[in-house]
């Protein structure tokens, strides 16, 4: 299950570390997206997620990440709507 996979990574390495990881990731991320490289994309960007849903588990904050994540989507239709 996805979630136990997260959780058993997210301990193992603890918060310090994945700290370290997403920095690492999001720097790869940004490489691939320079270079336009549709593939290595995909996999930078699943990267990057797991390793927030990580970072997101040890921080006790699953459930607070999804509401702002949510919460800046709907900032942003409402923006999208006021343009239109």
């Amino acid at each position: 299950e996805h979630e136990a996979k997260i959780k058993a990574i997210a301990e193992h390495y603890g918060y310090e570390h994945q700290v370290g990881k997403m920095y690492e990731e999001l720097s790869e991320l940004a490489v691939a997206l320079t270079h336009k490289d549709e593939e290595n994309i995909i996999e930078e960007l699943a990267d990057v997620l797991n390793v927030a849903e990580q970072l997101a588990h040890l921080l006790g904050a699953k459930k607070k990440v999804r509401e702002v994540m949510e919460a800046k989507l709907d900032r942003t239709l409402s923006r999208m709507h006021q343009i239109a």
